[in-house]
């Protein structure tokens, strides 16, 4: 388990859930195009807010990123780079209940200095209410 990991598994131990199965997410806070994770809840739970950030990129000025809850319709929207951006979305979870979430982004950073991780967006903060 990583620290990011262990960011998101505080964050929902602090409302009575449990994170689980996270994918694509780095210790740094960096991301890849696609992350998911699994979230059980041991009270209701019905909104998770990220905080994201997007690297400037020559070509364009924002990225679509989507965020999804098990079959539930994606929240989908253009971040714009360069900024801090908190974006909540409905993830209803009764107690006893798991959910998993999706979340894509369409920015691909062009690292330098020999990493070679697929680096999307950095997620800098998770909260489950």
């Amino acid at each position: 388990m990583d620290e990011r990991e262990n960011s998101l598994i505080l964050s929902a131990t602090k409302v009575g859930a449990a994170v689980f199965n996270v994918v694509g997410v780095y210790d740094d806070s960096w991301c890849a195009p696609h992350v998911s994770f699994g979230v059980g809840a041991n009270s209701d739970l019905t909104v998770c807010e990220l905080t994201v950030w997007l690297r400037s990129s020559e070509e364009r000025t924002t990225s679509l990123f989507s965020v999804r809850f098990n079959d539930r319709e994606p929240f989908e929207f253009d971040v714009p780079h360069e900024h801090l951006v908190c974006v909540q979305a409905a993830c209803p979870c009764a107690p006893g209940d798991t959910t998993r979430a999706a979340i894509q982004c369409a920015n691909l950073v062009r690292t330098t200095i020999g990493d070679v991780r697929p680096l999307s967006f950095m997620l800098l903060n998770v909260r489950f209410s």
